[in-house]
């Protein structure tokens, strides 16, 4: 888009991830967890525990049915705002992005104001409205909003999301069915459909791929300053096919650096990583004999396609074996960006355009992927 670029994504993609252009911090927390629901009962699976009911002036009902919240009108005679809705209680971070997503199992008439100033469902942040606006009047439908925090006047730090009927149709038989409700931090955003983004820790710093170029790269990776992904069921791969890919600029000089880690923290299980040791490239224990040329954007793909690992540098093969691991892990495996599994041997260097996917691309897809996106990485791209 105008303000990102995710790179290609192959096939079963399941993680692209890269700052927007305009960013020039990394936001931090004390406690990052991506992925993980601020939301803790978004699936009504009995009760609305964890959610405050309101009723204005008992203009409506509510039920939770069938691992759902329903919410119905009972007055049309009444056109104040705010029919009813539920209201959740997560905190979140001023200053910091976060992905709300919600789905509409179905609805009649949430709202049928012809100067469309009716609101099916919105958010509210510290007493401000946002995110959300007459978000759709057919049910069946996935919504998700992205927003950056913003600390209020009243509620500062409060997510209080709501959902509920607007006026002036809140009649009995209009009704609203919400189900699937989160709020997770975003960090870093994944740019696929699985919009699983990565947690900063400390303060890894964002650049320009190249002088005067818009694509942006992270840097500065310490033991303190590195990205994460708590375990992520889609990165378990078996026995089947898989890509990594991304672009890495290489500091001479680091005996040891980690580009790409999945791991536990106690460094047990099935594990797959991508690192340097003196600029030569290896995945896992394998040394494939690549050395990464220092200071220069480089295209890196590790794929294993049919039970052959294949490892391409600038679109070209470099090195092939025969690889049958099974990556079926113990649920504790965690993804890290620039470290280690113990935050240690970061990388010297950046990192931009990083990819997995569950799809290995064809040797001439990887040489039309490094074709395409190599001009990103041209002063004043």
């Amino acid at each position: 888009t105008s303000t990102y670029n995710s790179g290609y994504m192959t096939g079963d993609i399941k993680g692209a991830w890269n700052v927007d252009t305009d960013v020039t911090t990394l936001g931090t927390s004390s406690d990052p967890v991506v992925g993980q629901n601020l939301i803790s009962n978004g699936t009504f699976s009995s009760d609305t525990s964890g959610w405050t009911i309101i009723h204005h002036a008992e203009r409506s009902t509510h039920n939770v049915a069938s691992g759902y919240f329903h919410v119905e009108g009972n007055s049309s005679a009444d056109s104040a705002w705010n029919a009813s809705f539920l209201m959740s209680n997560g905190t979140v971070s001023s200053g910091a992005k976060y992905q709300i997503s919600f789905d509409i199992r179905s609805n009649v008439a949430m709202y049928t104001s012809s100067s469309g100033a009716g609101h099916a469902s919105w958010v509210e942040l510290g007493g401000t409205f946002t995110a959300f606006s007459n978000v759709s009047s057919t049910g069946g439908s996935w919504v998700t909003r992205t927003f950056i925090a913003t600390a209020g006047s009243a509620n500062s730090g409060a997510a209080e999301l709501r959902f509920g009927q607007d006026a002036p149709d809140i009649s009995t038989g209009k009704y609203v069915d919400i189900d699937n409700v989160s709020i997770k931090v975003l960090g870093i955003p994944d740019r696929s459909v699985n919009a699983n983004g990565l947690a900063v820790h400390g303060t890894p710093i964002v650049s320009a791929v190249a002088t005067g170029a818009e694509l942006k790269c992270i840097s500065g990776f310490s033991a303190s300053n590195y990205l994460e992904q708590p375990y992520n069921s889609d990165l378990d791969f078996g026995t089947g096919d898989f890509s990594i890919s991304v672009w890495a600029k290489i500091t001479a000089g680091a005996a040891t650096g980690y580009l790409y880690n999945r791991l536990s923290d106690a460094g047990t299980g099935a594990y797959h990583r991508l690192h340097t040791i003196t600029d030569v490239l290896h995945f896992n224990n394998i040394n494939t004999g690549y050395t990464m040329p220092n200071d220069i954007s480089t295209f890196i793909a590790v794929c294993r396609r049919s039970g052959v690992l294949y490892v391409y540098a600038n679109g070209v093969e470099v090195f092939s074996v025969s690889h049958t691991n099974n990556y079926v892990d113990n649920g504790l495996e965690k993804v890290k960006i620039g470290v280690s599994f113990n935050n240690a041997n970061p990388l010297t260097g950046s990192l931009a355009l990083l990819r997995v996917s569950a799809t290995a691309p064809t040797a001439a897809q990887i040489k039309e992927i490094y074709e395409a996106e190599k001009p990103l990485f041209q002063e004043n791209a």
